[in-house]
């Protein structure tokens, strides 16, 4: 894209593109002759376009053949998750340990949500606004400064709070229905 400032088009090459000059046909003047060059084909598909700081993709599989998304989409480990429920804006019941039940998904959940900056940028008073917003129930404890949100101790519950913390959910503006989020993609 010349036209086009900071955009970078990039597409993945294997050699099942290289065109071996003993295994192709090619047609010259209405006859068929084995190939004597050295070629490759093109796909006809991006793996991904980089716009100034934003990459675009279709197929996460793809990009991760050619760029380390593991800082991006690594699960949190027992220190990730430990850290992350010893957040002051958390009132966890003692003994509750997060890691002992924590599975691929809370992992991930976990780091997407560290990563996002909610907690860090958003106090416990405008959490809960927003799931008062989307009619979600979310627990909390104390008072002004010292508000925290209540640890739900099974799993289910757990999931769902970090499916909110996660942003995973939003409300019709035309039947006021929540409705969960299957992408991230902004509209």
């Amino acid at each position: 894209y010349p036209q086009i400032k900071n955009k970078v088009a990039i597409q993945s090459f294997t050699r099942k593109q290289i065109l071996n000059e003993s295994k192709y046909l090619w047609l010259s003047k209405g006859v068929f002759s084995m190939s004597d060059l050295l070629g490759f084909n093109l796909e006809d598909k991006l793996v991904a376009i980089i716009e100034d700081d934003k990459i675009k993709f279709r197929n996460f599989n793809n990009l991760r053949s050619i760029f380390d998304m593991n800082k991006y989409f690594a699960n949190a480990t027992k220190q990730d998750i430990d850290a992350f429920i010893a957040q002051t804006k958390f009132d966890v019941p003692a003994g509750f340990d997060l890691d002992s039940m924590a599975d691929n998904v809370i992992r991930k959940k976990v780091t997407l949500i560290n990563n996002s900056g909610i907690l860090t940028n958003h106090t416990v008073a405008e959490i809960k606004n927003a799931a008062k917003t989307l009619n979600f129930t979310i627990k909390t404890s104390g008072t002004a400064a010292n508000e925290k949100i209540i640890i739900p101790t099974t799993k289910k519950e757990i999931k769902e709070l970090l499916d909110f913390l996660d942003e995973d959910y939003f409300n019709s503006e035309i039947t006021k229905q929540r409705f969960r989020s299957n992408s991230k993609r902004k509209a």
